[in-house]
């Protein structure tokens, strides 16, 4: 590795510590459909247009609950358009101690995208219909750079956006793809093997959500993009200090008042790449929390605030923080809506 490219690979893209490897079963999947062209719709449209396309992928597991179908939305507000990059026999769940915004090597510069445990040669899988638009190294350095901190890399933009801007989704760190530049690719299409390419410590695949352009600095938290497991949902906060300012690295523990099980999470550890959701504003978000009534628990400058919740299945749980303030009765929507499962 050339001592020049070491610095940047620090500064612009800490990837995984070490992880730990969990066992996983192969999967027998369909390779991309190739095509000569493609143009890009303008608009885009609307994926909760078509709310069950035939092309998604209809996971099943013994010891894991299927995925909701994608596109996914019980309010206005969500968008869970894509479907999970492997199979749900295999891990496909972001390692918990390394989500989106965290900070774990150069300061201030967070992890872009959310990491799962897979051993290397697990089918990776595109989460949504689109356009291949990279396929191979150099993703971020460009001209094929085999030191590239992506390591072999597939990106595709989708036929779909979000408030009329284009998505993208990235895939890093795998061992081959299994597509070109140009190859259309229906959901649930290998598109490539799991790796540990780049700047890398242990097999993993790491997944971005881009929007509007494929750039860096335009990533968002695929835990909100990403279909929820049957019966669970996703804890989204915005988490301020009484001026306003965004709580950097801030410790949250969710405890299910039923079984005492803790979730723990923090915030986002920096601003910089980092982007809150258009609607939500987060910078705090847990996917994957099994149904029921739940403690919110903020240990902050020596005092332990808490709220009571109830994360409903498949739905978006919110909740306001405001430092020494404490919580908000604040809800990004108003009313409340009225299509959301039973007991919410």
């Amino acid at each position: 590795m050339h001592t020049n490219k070491l610095a940047p690979l620090l500064l612009i893209l800490p990837i995984a510590l070490t992880l730990l490897l969990l066992a996983a079963s192969s999967q027998t999947v369909t390779a991309a459909e190739i095509i000569t062209t493609s143009t890009d719709p303008t608009p885009l449209p609307d994926p909760l247009e078509n709310p069950l396309p035939l092309t998604a992928v209809d996971p099943q597991s013994s010891w894991r609950a299927p995925l909701y179908p994608v596109p996914w939305a019980l309010t206005e507000h969500d968008h869970f358009f894509f479907q999970r990059p492997v199979t749900v026999d295999n891990v496909n769940w972001p390692l918990p101690s390394y989500r989106y915004g965290g900070v774990f090597f150069a300061p201030d510069v967070p992890h872009t995208g959310v990491d799962i445990v897979v051993p290397e040669g697990t089918p990776v899988l595109a989460i949504g219909d689109g356009q291949v638009i990279w396929s191979g190294t150099g993703l971020l350095f460009g001209d094929n750079d085999e030191e590239d901190p992506y390591g072999i890399a597939v990106a595709i933009k989708h036929d779909f956006g979000w408030e009329n801007k284009p998505l993208f989704s990235l895939y890093a760190h795998l061992s081959e793809t299994k597509v070109e530049k140009g190859d259309y690719v229906k959901t649930g299409d290998l598109i490539a093997l799991s790796g540990n390419t780049g700047f890398s410590t242990a097999p993993h695949l790491h997944l971005e959500i881009r929007m509007e352009t494929n750039n860096y600095y335009q990533t968002y938290n695929p835990e909100l993009w990403l279909a929820p497991s049957q019966g669970n949902g996703v804890v989204v906060g915005k988490l301020t200090d009484g001026a306003g300012e965004m709580l950097l690295k801030q410790e949250v523990i969710l405890e299910n008042q039923q079984t005492l099980e803790e979730f723990r999470g923090k915030t986002y550890g920096s601003i910089f790449t980092v982007n809150g959701d258009p609607f939500y504003q987060e910078n705090f978000a847990l996917s994957d929390i099994p149904a029921g009534l739940y403690k919110v628990r903020i240990p902050y400058f020596g005092y332990m605030y808490e709220l009571l919740v109830r994360v409903q299945p498949g739905a978006v749980t919110y909740f306001r923080y405001r430092g020494l303030m404490g919580f908000s009765d604040f809800q990004p929507y108003n009313p409340r809506p009225e299509n959301l499962p039973e007991g919410q």
